[in-house]
């Protein structure tokens, strides 16, 4: 039955390169979603499953997310054609309407940058791990004062955001970078240092990454994916040593099962075989939609004796997007949440293609959430409401 599995993923693996050619964009939601999963069955396959096989149940549930997405796509009726040809008006006067509301949320941003950089200092002297400073940020980001650590977090997000969106403008307007847009971009993923997160690095660099493809909309060609393909191995050099630091001596080497990319791609499936297949239906919408799940807390639909109950997960505790819908929902519930999801990303990838502006700078941001889909469920992040206020705030707040 494990066949199924692999014969529908590659199925959709191919259907998304062929839309990828096609438009001619990379980062699109059916190549962020498929892809991921395609290399994590793989790495299961290959390092796993001689000594875990997973259930038929869990077998079931991905084939039916698979396939579910992808009717989420088509429901959205995606762009057939080449995106080469689409051009926007997007000029910095209508994309940031008031010149005096950026300049304001720039000083906030800075100062708040500032204090970051104190917080960074500050843990990473704690002496938790004794002088190993890139361990003791990691373990404060974690188990710290997590008041304080996410206040700072709202500034460096505004920072953020704000050099997506001068990027944009620069693109735009000028056709390359400005010296203070990369200024900031640059210390924008410098600040991924402060939490000593990966995803947070990847999901800042696809932000970029995703504004470059669709503004510049260079054509797909060999030469492209090698150079993509580079960037991609210095970033696993890059993070694996990051990881070596952060980790025991030895306990990361690549010739390890362990090595925390293997994990990362391999073993979420097998946490969700083992934590979740045996538990659906018994959240009712606790797991499933981010800070909008706090609502369903409140009402009387679920019970708190069986979610008591449930097995802590040990270890590895990412279970892909899977995980959250199947324990509210159960199988039908997960492939109607895909269908969902789907549906949302798809509209939102054709609202950045066609409109640019504030749509492409929200889709920079929300395509992380389909590149993770394979490790973890993101879609209702709160960080992405965020985003959203700080762009209604730049659009409604008129200082000239």
């Amino acid at each position: 039955m494990l066949s199924i599995v692999y014969v529908s993923i590659l199925f959709f693996l191919v259907i998304s390169l062929l839309y990828t050619y096609k438009t001619k964009i990379f980062i699109n939601p059916l190549l962020l979603f498929y892809l991921p999963f395609t290399v994590e069955m793989g790495i299961y396959l290959l390092l796993y499953y001689d000594d875990y096989q997973i259930s038929n149940i869990t077998i079931s549930v991905i084939t039916f997310g698979m396939i579910g997405f992808f009717i989420g796509i088509l429901l959205a009726k995606p762009i057939y054609y080449d995106t080469s040809t689409i051009t926007y008006c997007n000029k910095r006067e209508t994309l940031v309407a008031y010149q005096g509301t950026l300049h304001f949320l720039e000083v906030i941003a800075i100062v708040g940058y500032c204090i970051a950089i104190i917080e960074f200092i500050r843990d990473g002297l704690s002496g938790v791990f004794a002088n190993n400073f890139l361990r003791n940020v990691r373990y404060s980001a974690n188990y710290g004062n997590d008041d304080v650590f996410t206040f700072t977090q709202y500034f460096v997000l505004l920072f953020y955001v704000l050099s997506l969106i001068l990027m944009y403008v620069d693109y735009n307007t000028i056709g390359k970078l400005s010296p203070k847009t990369k200024f900031y971009i640059l210390l924008a993923m410098v600040s991924t240092m402060f939490t000593m997160a990966r995803t947070i690095f990847i999901s800042y660099a696809l932000s970029y990454f995703c504004i470059y493809d669709c503004l510049k909309k260079n054509n797909i060609s060999f030469k492209k994916i090698v150079k993509y393909v580079i960037i991609c191995i210095v970033f696993i050099i890059i993070s694996t040593q990051i990881a070596i630091v952060l980790s025991k001596q030895g306990s990361t080497s690549i010739n390890s099962e362990d090595f925390w990319l293997y994990k990362y791609f391999g073993w979420n499936i097998i946490v969700f075989d083992q934590y979740f297949s045996p538990y659906p239906s018994v959240g009712h919408g606790i797991y499933s939609f981010g800070i909008f799940s706090r609502i369903f807390e409140f009402l009387p639909i679920y019970s708190t004796k069986v979610i008591n109950s449930l097995p802590e997960i040990v270890g590895f505790n990412t279970y892909t997007y899977l995980g959250s819908p199947y324990r509210d929902f159960g199988i039908v519930g997960t492939f109607l949440f895909s269908v969902f999801v789907g549906y949302v990303s798809m509209i939102s990838f054709k609202k950045a293609l066609l409109n640019g502006g504030y749509y492409l700078i929200f889709y920079s941001v929300f395509c992380f959430a389909c590149f993770t889909a394979f490790y973890a469920n993101i879609f209702f992040q709160s960080y992405f409401l965020y985003v959203i206020i700080i762009i209604l705030i730049l659009k409604v707040i008129k200082i000239r």
